[in-house]
């Protein structure tokens, strides 16, 4: 593991910093391609994070696979980012 998820920040704690690099590595897996680096909880704002990790950790069981496909990649818009949070929570 990268030397700055465990050291390099003086604004987030060791555990964030490791939370960050659980979720980036969920994303990898999930998507099969590099993540985009968190730089803040911010990052977070748009649910493809965790959109990975209920993935991962639940499966693709079918009813699953129809709540939780269609994430909209909402680098601008504010109403993705709430289409993919409501889905994220139906599927929760």
């Amino acid at each position: 593991m990268e030397e700055y998820y465990v050291q390099g920040s003086n604004i987030f704690s060791t555990e964030e910093t490791l939370l960050f690099k659980w979720l980036e590595s969920n994303y990898q897996q999930y998507n099969m391609m590099p993540p985009p680096r968190i730089h803040n909880f911010d990052d977070l704002k748009d649910g493809l994070f965790f959109e990975a990790v209920i993935q991962n950790y639940v499966g693709n069981f079918l009813f699953m696979q129809k709540i939780m496909t269609g994430f909209k990649n909402p680098r601008f818009n504010d109403n993705d980012k709430i289409y993919n949070l409501k889905k994220m929570l139906k599927g929760l």
